[in-house]
């Protein structure tokens, strides 16, 4: 007598319809993670690709139950194992429904150990577990990356921030040892003066130059002293939001007022260069000039280079 298979027809026929659509669900989420740049955004939408196929898989099955009862049966089963490691509890419905329908089909009508010799319900099972496993290491694999890149950028910003905490302290350092030098001129000044011009009208001195104005240029000639930077690369930190935090203005007269030999400081750039780093004289020229190197002028680099080996 022939087995009537319209239960599970109409299980998996259920079950391959909600699976679709919980699949569809989980890539529109995906998709909308993606527009705004968000973790793992891609792989979810490839685990719902592929919970999609395994439903369509399922729908096969259900469609074909009828008249291979085993070979549908072991689609939805499939369909039930894919789904579920690809998308978990969104699968849930969709997972007890291809159970349920692959399971009677395989068991109703006393054939089930048959299928332990055909080749292909192996086959069939290996992909069931495989594939998903591979997408679900694929999310894990991006959000890993993520993360150690999301460290990497914390530290480098943490490095960052000391290095300017130190460039800071020297400052505040040689702006101290400035006050004194010129507490110390002050009081010379005063005694070799002679007492006959105190009458005169005392001209234009540091202390007419606003505050901000004069720490600029003390930082800069810190800058210089210290690190040897180029003219446009002391405006740069004095300006700039993790540096000096100055006006331009301040940093303008800072860099028109700074007694600097700027050749000088580009041959001791040059030869850090040489010494720390093995750079051919081409690639310390290169680095001297470059927009995200040094920046010093050419003819700078030129001199430095010339005199590289002196």
């Amino acid at each position: 007598m022939e087995i009537s298979r319209k239960t599970e027809f109409v299980l998996g026929l259920i079950g391959g319809i909600l699976g679709s659509l919980t699949a569809i669900m989980v890539m529109t989420v995906g998709g909308a993670a993606s527009l705004f740049a968000a973790e793992g955004a891609g792989s979810v939408t490839t685990i719902g690709f592929i919970a999609l196929l395994f439903s369509i898989l399922g729908l096969v099955g259900a469609c074909m139950v009828k008249k291979y009862h085993l070979l549908g049966g072991t689609f939805m089963v499939a369909a039930a194992i894919g789904g579920t490691i690809s998308t978990a509890f969104f699968y849930s419905v969709p997972l007890v429904l291809f159970a349920i329908a692959g399971l009677m089909a395989l068991i109703r009508g006393g054939e089930f150990t048959k299928i332990f010799k055909l080749w292909w319900f192996y086959t069939l099972v290996v992909v069931a577990f495989v594939v998903p496993i591979i997408g679900v290491a694929s999310i894990a694999s991006s959000v890993s990356a993520s993360n150690s890149a999301e460290s990497s950028d914390h530290t480098d910003s943490s490095d960052s921030g000391s290095t300017t905490s130190m460039v800071d302290e020297s400052s505040n350092y040689d702006d101290t040892a400035d006050s004194s030098q010129d507490s110390t001129d002050s009081i010379t000044t005063e005694e070799k003066q002679d007492p006959t011009d105190q009458s005169e009208t005392p001209k234009e001195s540091k202390e007419e130059v606003p505050a901000d104005y004069q720490s600029a240029l003390n930082q800069a000639e810190s800058y210089s002293e210290m690190m040897h930077m180029s003219k446009a690369g002391i405006y740069d930190q004095l300006t700039s939001e993790y540096g000096g935090q100055f006006s331009n203005e301040a940093a303008q007269y800072a860099i028109d007022n700074i007694q600097v030999d700027w050749n000088a400081n580009a041959l001791e750039m040059a030869k850090s260069y040489q010494e720390t780093m093995s750079m051919s004289p081409e690639a310390i020229r290169d680095q001297l000039t470059s927009e995200y190197g040094e920046q010093f002028t050419q003819e700078e680099a030129d001199y430095a280079v010339q005199h590289l080996n002196d």
